[in-house]
């Protein structure tokens, strides 16, 4: 119908970009606007109200702050917009958010080779991914996170030919970064490690290095002033965010084990979920009681030493459970009490081939440049999010925000190579 050529410079990526979005506003109609489908979904509603309100109920209620700022600010920003509290214009910018993330996987599926078929079969596979598609419908944040990981591979393995290019990648980039960290502080380290690698495979002129450290001298400055920001409205020093305390308190917790493995049954899920709040309230609530004036900072402080002094303490257990969360991350299935048996068997259908044919990928030695940089960013996106998961109660649903649409592009590419047969469009 449509030549390659026509396809492959913007109309193809394009179309399925638009499509992308589409399906993800339609899921999220289907689903219901203002349906929340995520149970931290609250508490991002009442930091955002607690942010529209204005910097002095802000001031007042720290206590309604106690999440990462990115998606709440957004959130908020939509209420400025439309002078009210519908989730309509978030929902929507979650759906373009989609679009734009299958966009990029069939951009990044043609710099990689594929052939037209397999990068638009890659891209719609992603685009149609049930447990893509949850994120990207619900209020929760995974779907900007895959944004931004794609974008910044497309940037890794098609670095800028210009002068002009490479001076707006240099500012975009770090900005990007700063941005993402505001959504998930936890992709610190990833941030880190992508930038590390961006740096050690771009050219060795010294005005691309100074530019370099320019980018590096922009996130810095982000940062600082966002961590001004955050002493100013708690008082004290926080790291990026307030529940640092609270996840490091679950680090080396073994109550979480069952689930780690995935076999959790219904009613020992619904267990541990509610030791889990009940734990979480009596030891906030003790903390703050031996204070004569509550405080976020020392919460977070008594919340930290909680946590290090349990893994600490139980050395060798605390050593296996960090191994169990390892496995956590990467299992091919979610966890059968916390999903119910047909998610936990669609999982097993999807991941199983998925993560087999990744694993090839990585250790596939015979491959184009291109592809090869996509691995090693890949590999280094991948270690940097498992250690920056370890000090919480690791979820599948963040291995699948930055992990998934790699694993297409990965089964795409084995095919395309295997498959000698060309499929014309």
């Amino acid at each position: 119908m449509f030549s390659s050529k026509f396809l492959q410079k913007t109309q193809g990526p394009l179309a399925l970009g638009v499509f992308g979005a589409a399906i993800a506003l339609t899921a999220s109609l289907i689903r219901g606007i203002e349906t929340l489908n995520f149970p931290d979904a609250v508490h991002f509603l009442e930091q955002a109200s607690a942010i529209h309100k204005g910097w002095n109920f802000m001031e007042a209620n720290p206590f309604q702050l106690q999440f990462p700022f990115g998606l709440p600010f957004l959130i908020a920003f939509t209420y400025l917009l439309t002078s009210g509290t519908s989730l309509f214009m978030i929902k929507l910018f979650l759906a373009v958010a989609h679009g734009l993330s299958t966009y990029l996987v069939a951009k990044i599926g043609i710099k990689i080779g594929l052939r037209t078929w397999w990068w638009i079969v890659a891209a719609l596979l992603f685009c149609l991914d049930p447990f893509v598609l949850s994120a990207a419908t619900a209020l929760q944040s995974e779907s900007i996170t895959t944004l931004f990981v794609l974008w910044w591979a497309y940037l890794y393995i098609s670095p800028p030919t210009s002068k002009h290019e490479f001076f707006i990648a240099s500012v975009l980039f770090p900005i990007s970064g700063f941005l993402a960290i505001l959504v998930r502080p936890n992709i610190l380290i990833p941030f880190i490690g992508v930038a590390f690698l961006m740096f050690w495979k771009s050219p060795r002129e010294d005005n691309v290095k100074r530019k370099m450290f320019s980018s590096v001298g922009v996130l810095l400055l982000l940062l600082g002033s966002f961590e001004l920001f955050l002493m100013k409205l708690y008082r004290g020093l926080v790291f990026l965010a307030p529940n640092g305390g609270i996840n490091s308190v679950l680090t080396c917790r073994s109550e979480f084990l069952s689930q780690y493995f995935g076999f959790a049954s219904v009613s020992e899920n619904s267990r541990i979920n509610r030791w889990y709040f009940q734990y979480l309230d009596t030891l906030t609530t003790n903390i703050l009681s031996k204070q004569s004036h509550t405080s976020i900072p020392k919460l977070n402080n008594e919340l930290y030493s909680v946590g290090i002094n349990n893994c600490l303490d139980h050395a060798g257990q605390s050593t296996f459970l960090l191994i169990a969360k390892t496995f956590a991350l990467w299992r091919p299935s979610t966890v059968l009490g916390a999903y119910g048996v047909k998610m936990f068997a669609l999982s097993l259908l999807i991941w199983i081939p998925l993560t087999a044919l990744t694993m090839w990928f990585i250790a596939h030695k015979q491959i184009p440049e291109i592809p090869s940089r996509l691995k090693w960013y890949f590999m280094v996106l991948a270690i940097g999010f498992s250690i920056s998961l370890l000090p919480s109660a690791t979820q599948i649903r963040h291995r699948v925000a930055f992990a998934e649409p790699f694993y297409w592009l990965f089964t795409a590419y084995f095919f395309n190579l295997k498959l000698k047969t060309k499929i014309k469009i």
